[in-house]
């Protein structure tokens, strides 16, 4: 192996365990996708939130069908939410294409469920444009299997994919805010009240 692919696998390695994903100072760059074979390939802010998925793991998030209050089965949310899912149109494109869908011509509802899956846990990452193609992001990926926490990871991706880390840190679940039904008692400093 050679000693940049060393470097690499241990820096994910590093990474995969809630560490830093490097001792020395400045960020780490994780190389972005080989270019096409025409050279120069870059993608839209769609596929670089799937990027960001694929290179940090599974996206740990509030999901809005269960937070703030539970709703009905993810069919009947993504049916529901179909003509919203479309109009973020890179994100949407993006998702379909990640899941061999064809736009084009009709889509069934499973492939609407399985569309609209992916599509609310990419929507909710933060990625702010920057400028020269970067955008700024913040993600928490879930725990890996044995630990409770997650790996929460803020830096920039560029058009190409590549992505340099500012910060990764272990983190807990994120805050999920709820709902509690009228007279559900709660635990507070002064003993247990009803909402």
């Amino acid at each position: 192996m050679r000693p940049r692919a060393w470097l690499l696998l241990i820096a994910v390695l590093v990474a995969a365990c809630g560490g830093t994903a490097s001792s020395s100072p400045g960020p780490t760059i994780v190389p972005g996708p080989t270019p096409t074979p025409s050279g120069g390939a870059t993608f839209d802010e769609g596929q670089l939130r799937l990027v960001v998925m694929d290179r940090l793991g599974e996206r740990w998030y509030c999901d809005p069908d269960e937070y703030p209050i539970a709703h009905g089965s993810e069919l009947e949310r993504a049916l529901a939410r179909w003509d919203e899912v479309v109009a973020e149109g890179v994100v949407y494109r993006a998702v379909a294409a990640r899941l061999g869908i064809n736009t084009s011509g009709p889509i069934t509802d499973a492939q609407k469920q399985s569309i609209y899956h992916l599509w609310k846990a990419a929507i909710s990452i933060p990625m702010d444009p920057v400028g020269n193609g970067q955008y700024r992001f913040d993600y928490t990926a879930m725990p890996l299997a044995g630990t409770d926490l997650g790996t929460r990871t803020t830096g920039l991706i560029d058009a190409t994919g590549a992505i340099s880390i500012e910060q990764q840190a272990p983190t807990p679940q994120p805050p999920c805010p709820i709902c509690l039904s009228r007279g559900t008692r709660i635990d507070t400093p002064t003993g247990p009240i009803a909402v």
